[in-house]
């Protein structure tokens, strides 16, 4: 497995649908979800894809938490709060780079940081450590227009553009006109009303208690996942955009 791909794979990397255009630089930064991912785009990969070997053989011994720098639980979609660093795997020099990149993108994506604590052992991950930033004030309240998206695991992406919708040639990049996605999901949403099982074949429950599917993707899951893409198709339709790009 070649080291991007082992990234991507620790992860569980995400596909996000979306429409064209849309400038991710310039996405919405009210919430510290956004904060975070586009901290992860400026700062976190570029030093991340540009380790030496000898720093990504130790980033591949020592790593133990799943997630980088992800708001501190319930706090994804709030304007100020806490976002967690977890550092493990990273050599100290590295962290420190990092962490100057995020002192120095703060005014630029118009936030006020607080305090940046030391590192202390994470209660997620036990075997982590993790940096704790508070951000105290966020002057984009008012910035930006909420573009709707709707994200799904990779597989789960495979499973519903590749397989369900049947997207022919379906991966990352992937662009479709809104008017045709909303016609397959439609089509989609025919079967469905006319065969109770169809779903079914696309399902991977993790429990079945009786006659009940519990967790995993169940049709539940799929027509929920269908509907957001809907709304998503609507929007753009609406908005006179024509694409809907899969990244």
């Amino acid at each position: 497995m070649k080291y991007k791909d082992f990234y991507k794979h620790l992860l569980h990397e995400s596909m996000t649908a979306t429409v064209s255009g849309k400038d991710y630089d310039q996405q919405d930064l009210q919430d510290l979800l956004g904060i975070s991912q586009l901290y992860m785009r400026k700062v976190i990969d570029p030093i991340f894809f540009n380790l030496s070997k000898e720093d990504q053989l130790y980033f591949r011994e020592n790593r133990k938490a799943m997630d980088f720098f992800t708001p501190d639980g319930g706090d994804e979609f709030k304007a100020t709060g806490v976002i967690n660093f977890y550092t493990t795997g990273f050599k100290p020099e590295t962290v420190e780079k990092m962490l100057k990149g995020v002192k120095y993108y703060a005014s630029e994506m118009n936030i006020v940081l607080g305090n940046i604590s030391k590192p202390e052992q994470s209660r997620i991950y036990p075997t982590s450590q993790v940096i704790r930033i508070s951000v105290i004030k966020n002057n984009n309240l008012d910035n930006f227009e909420k573009i709707p998206e709707v994200q799904l695991s990779y597989d789960n992406a495979i499973l519903i553009f590749g397989r369900l919708l049947a997207l022919p040639d379906f991966e990352e990049g992937y662009t479709i006109a809104a008017i045709d996605l909303l016609k397959l999901i439609e089509k989609v949403e025919v079967k469905d009303k006319q065969d109770g099982e169809f779903l079914y074949r696309y399902s991977r429950p993790t429990s079945v208690d009786g006659n009940m599917t519990t967790g995993g993707i169940t049709p539940e899951y799929l027509r929920r996942k269908l509907s957001e893409l809907k709304q998503l198709c609507d929007y753009a339709i609406d908005n006179d955009i024509k694409d809907i790009v899969i990244v």
